[in-house]
Protein backbone atom coordinates (compact mmCIF):
# COMPACT_ATOMS: atom_id res chain seq x y z
CA UNK A 1 0.00 0.00 0.00
CA UNK A 2 1.43 3.53 -1.15
CA UNK A 3 2.01 5.85 2.22
CA UNK A 4 0.09 8.32 2.87
CA UNK A 5 -0.49 11.03 5.64
CA UNK A 6 -2.82 9.86 8.80
CA UNK A 7 -6.07 12.17 8.28
CA UNK A 8 -6.26 15.43 11.01
CA UNK A 9 -9.16 14.86 11.95
CA UNK A 10 -9.07 11.33 12.77
CA UNK A 11 -6.19 12.56 14.86
CA UNK A 12 -8.12 15.68 16.35
CA UNK A 13 -11.31 13.78 17.43
CA UNK A 14 -8.82 11.31 19.32
CA UNK A 15 -7.26 13.90 21.10
CA UNK A 16 -10.52 15.05 22.46
CA UNK A 17 -11.95 11.97 22.98
CA UNK A 18 -8.90 11.29 25.35
CA UNK A 19 -9.36 14.63 26.92
CA UNK A 20 -12.77 14.11 27.74
CA UNK A 21 -12.07 10.84 28.65
CA UNK A 22 -8.77 12.01 31.00
CA UNK A 23 -6.89 9.08 29.85
CA UNK A 24 -8.50 6.82 32.09
CA UNK A 25 -6.03 3.98 33.51
CA UNK A 26 -6.13 0.35 32.69
CA UNK A 27 -8.15 -2.33 34.45
CA UNK A 28 -7.56 -3.65 38.06
CA UNK A 29 -5.57 -6.96 38.14
CA UNK A 30 -7.14 -7.86 41.24
CA UNK A 31 -4.05 -8.72 42.57
CA UNK A 32 -2.63 -7.63 45.85
CA UNK A 33 -0.51 -4.40 45.22
CA UNK A 34 0.33 -4.67 41.49
CA UNK A 35 -2.22 -1.99 40.30
CA UNK A 36 0.12 0.49 41.31
CA UNK A 37 2.72 -1.12 39.28
CA UNK A 38 0.21 -2.91 36.25
CA UNK A 39 -2.61 -2.62 34.58
CA UNK A 40 -4.06 -4.46 31.88
CA UNK A 41 -4.64 -1.86 28.66
CA UNK A 42 -7.11 -3.56 26.10
CA UNK A 43 -5.12 -4.27 22.64
CA UNK A 44 -1.81 -4.38 24.54
CA UNK A 45 1.16 -7.78 24.47
CA UNK A 46 2.82 -8.25 27.87
CA UNK A 47 5.83 -10.68 28.38
CA UNK A 48 5.87 -12.97 31.70
CA UNK A 49 9.03 -13.98 32.31
CA UNK A 50 11.23 -16.20 35.43
CA UNK A 51 13.36 -19.22 36.29
CA UNK A 52 12.30 -23.24 35.94
CA UNK A 53 10.09 -23.19 39.01
CA UNK A 54 9.07 -19.25 40.11
CA UNK A 55 5.41 -19.87 39.27
CA UNK A 56 5.24 -17.67 36.08
CA UNK A 57 2.38 -20.03 34.47
CA UNK A 58 0.56 -19.70 37.71
CA UNK A 59 1.21 -16.54 38.07
CA UNK A 60 -0.72 -16.00 34.67
CA UNK A 61 -3.85 -18.27 35.29
CA UNK A 62 -4.17 -16.16 38.55
CA UNK A 63 -4.39 -13.22 36.67
CA UNK A 64 -6.80 -14.75 33.72
CA UNK A 65 -8.93 -16.02 36.73
CA UNK A 66 -8.97 -11.92 37.89
CA UNK A 67 -9.61 -10.29 34.92
CA UNK A 68 -12.61 -13.10 34.39
CA UNK A 69 -14.07 -12.51 37.13
CA UNK A 70 -13.74 -8.72 37.61
CA UNK A 71 -14.04 -7.91 34.14
CA UNK A 72 -15.60 -10.81 31.66
CA UNK A 73 -12.23 -11.32 30.22
CA UNK A 74 -12.96 -14.67 27.66
CA UNK A 75 -9.49 -16.62 26.62
CA UNK A 76 -8.10 -18.71 23.92
CA UNK A 77 -5.31 -20.62 25.38
CA UNK A 78 -2.61 -21.76 23.73
CA UNK A 79 -0.51 -24.08 26.36
CA UNK A 80 0.80 -27.26 24.98
CA UNK A 81 3.16 -28.61 27.85
CA UNK A 82 0.20 -28.61 30.18
CA UNK A 83 -0.62 -32.39 29.92
CA UNK A 84 -3.10 -33.65 30.39
CA UNK A 85 -5.01 -31.06 29.63
CA UNK A 86 -7.66 -31.20 32.07
CA UNK A 87 -4.89 -30.16 34.80
CA UNK A 88 -5.43 -26.50 33.51
CA UNK A 89 -9.02 -26.52 33.91
CA UNK A 90 -8.38 -27.64 37.65
CA UNK A 91 -5.20 -24.90 38.16
CA UNK A 92 -8.20 -22.17 36.75
CA UNK A 93 -10.87 -23.96 39.53
CA UNK A 94 -8.45 -23.89 42.27
CA UNK A 95 -7.81 -20.00 41.99
CA UNK A 96 -11.56 -19.31 41.50
CA UNK A 97 -12.47 -20.85 44.63
CA UNK A 98 -8.92 -20.13 46.36
CA UNK A 99 -9.60 -23.54 47.52
CA UNK A 100 -7.52 -27.17 46.51
CA UNK A 101 -8.29 -30.78 45.23
CA UNK A 102 -6.18 -31.99 47.51
CA UNK A 103 -7.60 -33.94 50.85
CA UNK A 104 -6.74 -32.14 54.12
CA UNK A 105 -4.28 -35.00 55.10
CA UNK A 106 -1.99 -34.89 52.17
CA UNK A 107 -1.16 -31.16 52.67
CA UNK A 108 1.86 -29.52 54.43
CA UNK A 109 0.91 -28.63 57.88
CA UNK A 110 1.74 -24.73 57.64
CA UNK A 111 -1.50 -24.13 55.48
CA UNK A 112 -5.16 -24.68 56.44
CA UNK A 113 -6.84 -25.97 53.17
CA UNK A 114 -10.51 -26.71 52.62
CA UNK A 115 -11.26 -28.96 49.94
CA UNK A 116 -13.46 -27.75 46.58
CA UNK A 117 -17.09 -28.81 47.32
CA UNK A 118 -18.49 -30.97 44.42
CA UNK A 119 -21.10 -28.19 43.60
CA UNK A 120 -18.19 -25.92 43.17
CA UNK A 121 -16.30 -27.93 41.08
CA UNK A 122 -19.38 -28.13 38.73
CA UNK A 123 -19.45 -24.30 39.08
CA UNK A 124 -16.08 -23.92 38.17
CA UNK A 125 -16.54 -26.32 35.33
CA UNK A 126 -19.12 -24.02 33.84
CA UNK A 127 -16.89 -20.56 34.45
CA UNK A 128 -14.21 -22.25 32.88
CA UNK A 129 -16.22 -23.16 29.58
CA UNK A 130 -17.49 -19.40 29.55
CA UNK A 131 -14.14 -18.03 29.94
CA UNK A 132 -11.50 -20.40 28.33
CA UNK A 133 -10.75 -22.43 25.53
CA UNK A 134 -8.08 -24.24 25.07
CA UNK A 135 -6.03 -24.31 21.60
CA UNK A 136 -5.17 -27.37 20.37
CA UNK A 137 -1.61 -28.11 20.03
CA UNK A 138 0.16 -28.67 16.78
CA UNK A 139 4.05 -29.33 16.23
CA UNK A 140 3.62 -26.83 13.44
CA UNK A 141 1.02 -24.27 14.48
CA UNK A 142 2.11 -21.08 13.31
CA UNK A 143 0.90 -17.21 14.62
CA UNK A 144 -1.09 -16.93 11.89
CA UNK A 145 -2.74 -20.10 12.61
CA UNK A 146 -3.18 -18.85 16.30
CA UNK A 147 -4.40 -15.38 15.16
CA UNK A 148 -7.24 -17.49 13.08
CA UNK A 149 -8.55 -19.07 15.80
CA UNK A 150 -8.71 -16.08 18.50
CA UNK A 151 -10.41 -13.91 15.38
CA UNK A 152 -13.30 -16.69 15.01
CA UNK A 153 -13.13 -17.28 19.27
CA UNK A 154 -13.69 -13.08 19.18
CA UNK A 155 -16.41 -13.86 16.55
CA UNK A 156 -18.19 -16.36 18.72
CA UNK A 157 -17.57 -16.39 22.14
CA UNK A 158 -16.39 -12.78 22.44
CA UNK A 159 -12.76 -13.83 23.27
CA UNK A 160 -10.86 -10.61 24.11
CA UNK A 161 -7.48 -12.07 25.44
CA UNK A 162 -5.08 -14.73 24.36
CA UNK A 163 -2.12 -16.63 26.24
CA UNK A 164 1.07 -18.08 24.58
CA UNK A 165 2.52 -20.56 27.24
CA UNK A 166 5.20 -21.18 26.34
CA UNK A 167 6.97 -19.16 23.40
CA UNK A 168 9.50 -21.82 22.32
CA UNK A 169 6.46 -24.12 21.41
CA UNK A 170 6.20 -21.81 18.46
CA UNK A 171 9.74 -22.64 17.61
CA UNK A 172 8.85 -25.00 14.87
CA UNK A 173 7.39 -22.80 12.91
CA UNK A 174 10.39 -20.66 12.67
CA UNK A 175 11.44 -20.85 8.82
CA UNK A 176 14.23 -22.98 7.47
CA UNK A 177 17.31 -20.19 7.07
CA UNK A 178 15.66 -17.65 9.59
CA UNK A 179 17.77 -16.64 12.54
CA UNK A 180 16.21 -16.90 15.81
CA UNK A 181 16.12 -13.65 16.15
CA UNK A 182 15.10 -11.94 13.41
CA UNK A 183 11.91 -15.13 14.00
CA UNK A 184 11.22 -13.29 17.34
CA UNK A 185 11.51 -9.89 16.36
CA UNK A 186 8.61 -10.18 13.03
CA UNK A 187 6.97 -12.72 15.26
CA UNK A 188 6.43 -10.22 17.94
CA UNK A 189 5.52 -7.45 15.37
CA UNK A 190 2.68 -9.62 14.37
CA UNK A 191 1.39 -10.42 17.29
CA UNK A 192 1.36 -6.50 18.34
CA UNK A 193 -0.30 -5.52 14.63
CA UNK A 194 -3.08 -7.89 15.44
CA UNK A 195 -3.59 -6.45 19.23
CA UNK A 196 -3.24 -3.45 18.33
CA UNK A 197 -6.15 -3.59 15.86
CA UNK A 198 -8.63 -6.25 17.43
CA UNK A 199 -7.67 -4.72 20.94
CA UNK A 200 -7.59 -7.85 21.93
CA UNK A 201 -4.94 -8.94 24.93
CA UNK A 202 -2.13 -10.97 24.58
CA UNK A 203 0.15 -12.12 27.08
CA UNK A 204 3.23 -14.21 26.47
CA UNK A 205 5.05 -16.70 28.91
CA UNK A 206 9.15 -16.76 28.01
CA UNK A 207 11.71 -18.68 29.20
CA UNK A 208 14.95 -16.26 29.82
CA UNK A 209 18.13 -17.65 29.07
CA UNK A 210 20.03 -19.70 31.91
CA UNK A 211 22.04 -17.57 34.35
CA UNK A 212 25.43 -18.68 36.05
CA UNK A 213 24.62 -20.32 39.43
CA UNK A 214 26.23 -20.09 43.05
CA UNK A 215 27.49 -23.02 44.81
CA UNK A 216 24.26 -23.22 46.33
CA UNK A 217 22.55 -23.49 42.92
CA UNK A 218 20.71 -20.77 43.33
CA UNK A 219 20.29 -18.27 40.10
CA UNK A 220 22.54 -15.35 39.90
CA UNK A 221 21.33 -12.86 37.26
CA UNK A 222 19.96 -9.39 36.96
CA UNK A 223 16.59 -9.73 36.42
CA UNK A 224 15.83 -7.95 32.62
CA UNK A 225 13.75 -8.05 29.45
CA UNK A 226 17.05 -8.33 28.06
CA UNK A 227 17.81 -12.01 29.57
CA UNK A 228 14.91 -13.62 27.73
CA UNK A 229 16.20 -15.99 25.90
CA UNK A 230 16.82 -15.52 22.30
CA UNK A 231 16.33 -11.84 21.47
CA UNK A 232 16.95 -8.30 23.10
CA UNK A 233 12.93 -7.75 20.69
CA UNK A 234 11.92 -9.04 23.96
CA UNK A 235 12.27 -5.93 25.69
CA UNK A 236 12.07 -3.40 22.24
CA UNK A 237 8.56 -5.03 20.99
CA UNK A 238 6.52 -5.84 23.93
CA UNK A 239 4.58 -3.11 25.79
CA UNK A 240 4.73 -4.43 29.21
CA UNK A 241 6.69 -7.26 30.88
CA UNK A 242 7.29 -9.09 33.91
CA UNK A 243 9.57 -10.67 35.49
CA UNK A 244 8.27 -13.36 38.39
CA UNK A 245 11.06 -14.75 40.90
CA UNK A 246 11.35 -17.30 43.61
CA UNK A 247 14.43 -18.46 45.64
CA UNK A 248 14.08 -21.68 43.93
CA UNK A 249 16.47 -23.05 46.40
CA UNK A 250 14.59 -22.24 49.67
CA UNK A 251 12.14 -25.17 50.08
CA UNK A 252 10.27 -22.92 52.75
CA UNK A 253 10.10 -19.90 51.72
CA UNK A 254 6.50 -18.90 49.78
CA UNK A 255 7.41 -15.91 48.90
CA UNK A 256 7.40 -14.58 45.14
CA UNK A 257 8.69 -11.46 43.88
CA UNK A 258 7.34 -9.82 40.55
CA UNK A 259 9.63 -7.62 39.26
CA UNK A 260 7.77 -5.07 36.42
CA UNK A 261 10.21 -4.27 34.12
CA UNK A 262 8.43 -2.49 31.23
CA UNK A 263 5.38 -0.41 31.70
CA UNK A 264 4.43 1.29 28.17
CA UNK A 265 1.45 3.84 28.87
CA UNK A 266 2.39 5.56 32.44
CA UNK A 267 -0.97 5.82 33.45
CA UNK A 268 -1.03 1.77 33.52
CA UNK A 269 1.84 1.63 36.02
CA UNK A 270 5.48 1.84 36.70
CA UNK A 271 8.44 -0.15 37.29
CA UNK A 272 9.35 -1.43 40.52
CA UNK A 273 8.53 -4.56 42.81
CA UNK A 274 5.65 -6.19 44.24
CA UNK A 275 6.67 -9.06 46.85
CA UNK A 276 3.29 -12.16 47.08
CA UNK A 277 2.96 -14.55 48.83
CA UNK A 278 2.42 -17.70 47.45
CA UNK A 279 -0.20 -21.01 48.19
CA UNK A 280 1.24 -24.18 46.38
CA UNK A 281 -2.18 -25.90 46.62
CA UNK A 282 -4.39 -23.09 45.44
CA UNK A 283 -2.57 -21.44 43.22
CA UNK A 284 -3.42 -17.98 44.50
CA UNK A 285 -0.99 -15.19 45.00
CA UNK A 286 -1.96 -13.13 48.22
CA UNK A 287 -0.65 -10.18 50.38
CA UNK A 288 2.57 -10.86 52.45
CA UNK A 289 0.91 -11.16 56.24
CA UNK A 290 4.20 -9.24 57.63
CA UNK A 291 3.23 -6.08 55.30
Amino acid sequence: MKPRFIDYDDLFNDVQNTWADGDKPGLTTGIPGLDFNYRIEQGEMCVITGFPGSGKSEFMDHLSVNLAKLHGFKYAYFSPETKPAHYHVRRIIQKLYNKSFHKKANVDQRFRIERIWHSELLEGMEFYQKHYSLIDSDNNITIEDIFQIVQEGADKKGINGFVIDPWNKLESSRPSGMTETDFIGKTLDKISDFCYRTKISCWIVAHPAKPPTNTKGSYMANLNLYGISGSAHWYNKVDNGIWVYRDVTNHESLEIELHILKIKKIDNGKLGKVILDFNPYTGVYTKPLAV
